[in-house]
């Protein structure tokens, strides 16, 4: 589940959390008292939230079904379409490899519609970002990287089944609202850039070091998710200590502390909004436009009981996953279960969570009309487990 920016090691994180000081990091968070539960369903390949899933979740459940379990089992970064009609998996080859594959599945065929091996001939670690489809699900682009480097990075056609591979390779690429271009981070030096969805290069920020250093001189922090408007005169990347906005017009960068160093970080698709959650479950959400804080909160911990007593132990704690919905209106986090907020106040709108042997969420992909494709693990597990849907009824 790891990610090359994204995801600092647990152990890291709470001590990182009792040293971070409180300056700069808004106002004190509310404590927040969450309704009363939402029913769970029960049984295999339903939907396991509070409500109907809608055509989204359906299409993402029969998508499900076709994937092979052993991929399932051994799933290292998921994504969906917003539409639920395309999933991408990407997992390890076997149960000690470095090496992933990258599939993308669909309802309507039983072979995947992309299979893309991604192997490092010196032996050390592969990647692959499994980035973004563009909002209506005609593309997909994805990243890929060996030794924590990115090599390639590339843009799939999902009706035509042609890839198109922009001249430099980017981390964490993602589509403006209108797919008509994205963004993602270079490195050497890191610098946040936008291109066509031809793959045109369109603005290149000046670099972003040395804004990229935290209080220890060989640690980094550089951008974990970036976002560009449709009209891509503002991008803004998001890391664990605040985020960058790049306005190419103007040929203006600044940067905006506040992240307090971070676990979790968010950004929505209009590169306005940005969310941090730190491993003490502490959420603030910034507007990019004012660089002021607009919500502040204390999500619930796991629940009680000695099996989430272990996911506890193992390191899943209040937050373990931080996501705008596709319109940007609520911001999912997760701590074993799900839970929607209201983005720009924190008032909490519902939770779902799973059945079964108690296990951990550790992805979350919303979809139109609620649903989210899940990824979730076991106690104990390495790697992937579960593929579900939950319902956040809108």
């Amino acid at each position: 589940m790891s990610r090359r920016w994204e995801h600092v090691s647990r152990a890291a994180a709470a001590l990182m959390l009792a040293a971070a000081s409180a300056a700069g990091c808004g106002r004190p968070a509310e404590p927040v008292v969450l309704p009363g539960s939402d029913p769970i369903a029960t049984g295999p390949a339903r939907v396991e939230g509070g409500g109907p899933v809608g055509a989204a979740g359906e299409r993402a459940l029969a998508v499900v079904r076709r994937i092979p379990p052993e991929v399932v089992r051994l799933a290292y970064e998921i994504a969906a379409s917003d539409d639920g009609a395309y999933v991408a998996v990407a997992s390890w080859m076997d149960e000690n490899s470095s090496r992933l594959t990258l599939r993308v599945f669909a309802a309507d065929r039983a072979a995947p519609v992309l299979t893309r091996e991604v192997t490092n001939d010196s032996g050390g670690f592969t990647d692959v970002d499994v980035a973004d489809f563009s909002p209506g699900g005609r593309a997909m682009i994805y990243a890929e990287g060996t030794d924590g480097r990115p090599v390639r990075t590339a843009v799939f056609d999902l009706a035509g089944r042609t890839s198109r591979v922009p001249p430099a390779g980017l981390t964490r690429p993602e589509f403006s609202r209108d797919a008509s271009r994205f963004a993602g981070v270079t490195e050497d030096p890191y610098r946040l850039a936008v291109h066509t969805v031809a793959g045109a290069r369109e603005s290149l920020s000046p670099p972003l070091t040395p804004l990229v250093k935290l209080d220890d001189p060989e640690a980094e922090s550089p951008p974990a998710h970036v976002a560009v408007t449709s009209a891509g005169d503002r991008s803004v990347g998001v890391s664990a200590l605040g985020y960058w906005k790049w306005l190419p017009r103007d040929g203006e960068i600044t940067f905006v502390r506040c992240g307090c160093r971070a676990t979790q970080m968010a950004i929505d698709r209009d590169a306005r909004l940005v969310a941090f959650g730190d491993f003490s479950g502490q959420v603030s959400v910034w507007d990019t436009v004012t660089d002021r804080e607009i919500a502040a909160w204390h999500v619930p911990g796991p629940p009680d009981g000695e099996p989430y007593e272990r996911l506890s132990a193992e390191g899943y704690g209040p937050l373990t996953v931080l996501k705008f919905s596709l319109d940007g209106s609520r911001l999912f986090t997760v701590n074993v279960q799900g839970y929607a907020w209201d983005a720009r106040t924190g008032r909490p709108l519902g939770r779902a969570g799973l059945s079964g042997p108690p296990s951990a969420i550790v992805e979350l992909q919303p979809m139109a009309g609620g649903a989210a494709l899940v990824r979730a693990v076991e106690t104990g597990a390495r790697s992937g487990g579960r593929l579900s849907v939950l319902s956040f009824p809108e």
